[in-house]
């Protein structure tokens, strides 16, 4: 068999109006230290990077038309104009893992706690993130 071309995702970039609402809310629920890349001059750019080398990207996009280009103005941190995203989903370690993660975020108030089991093989937990968006978090059984 020859190795594998792929490692799985390297980051997700999430487009917020309040950077540092976001970004505190991802390190603060899933102990995550927040590290800005911000350029003088450039939209507010922070990644949060898990153990594995993956990271969670929150770009600024308080004002203004999105554009497609990484050296826009401030404000207008998105690269693909109109993409689209369902969800995205975060891998727990493990289950109790899953249900200690359960727990910060029904203390915020984003979730109801209920955890899915999906065809015996994951067990599946939702929540909506400060912006509105859907994530999932996700843990093989």
């Amino acid at each position: 068999m020859t190795e594998p071309l792929l490692l799985g995702i390297n980051h997700v970039a999430l487009a917020a109006p309040d950077v540092d609402a976001t970004a505190s809310f991802y390190a603060d629920v899933f102990g995550l230290d927040i590290t800005d890349i911000t350029e003088p001059g450039s939209y507010r750019n922070v990644l949060l990077f898990f153990p594995n080398g993956s990271f969670v990207q929150v770009l600024d996009a308080a004002d203004g038309p999105i554009v497609v280009a990484p050296e826009c103005a401030p404000g207008h941190g998105l690269y693909h104009q109109g993409a689209p995203l369902d969800h995205f989903s975060l891998f727990a370690a493990d289950v109790a893992a899953l249900e200690e993660l359960r727990d910060r975020l029904v203390a915020r108030g984003v979730t109801d706690g209920s955890i899915e089991d999906i065809g015996g093989i994951v067990r599946n937990l939702e929540f909506k993130d400060p912006d509105g968006r859907n994530v999932d978090v996700t843990a093989f059984v």
